[in-house]
């Protein structure tokens, strides 16, 4: 007669997660909010369209971060910021 084990034979089980507000977080609220934004501001102002600067590259970004001002650094920024509170002025965050 053959008996069964445990220790012999695979056992399989079963698990339910349950998980709430996976998806809202402040992060996708905001990643759908800025995106919509940025659309919206793209459609009605032209200086969202306008070029970034050729050399952009070379002075943003983590790897360019110091803590000696940077001109060039700090114009860019200080347009980023200013585009970013258009944006807020005309409602669209």
């Amino acid at each position: 007669s053959s008996s069964s084990s445990s220790s012999s034979s695979p056992s399989s089980s079963l698990h339910y997660i349950l998980s709430t507000n996976q998806h809202n977080t402040w992060a996708d609220y905001l990643s759908v909010l800025l995106s919509k934004a940025v659309d919206m501001a793209m459609i009605s102002d032209i200086r969202y369209r306008y070029t970034l600067p050729r050399s952009f590259t070379n002075y943003m970004g983590l790897m360019h971060a110091t803590d000696q001002p940077d001109e060039y650094r700090l114009n860019f920024t200080k347009k980023a910021l200013d585009l970013i509170e258009r944006m807020v002025r005309k409602g669209y965050i």
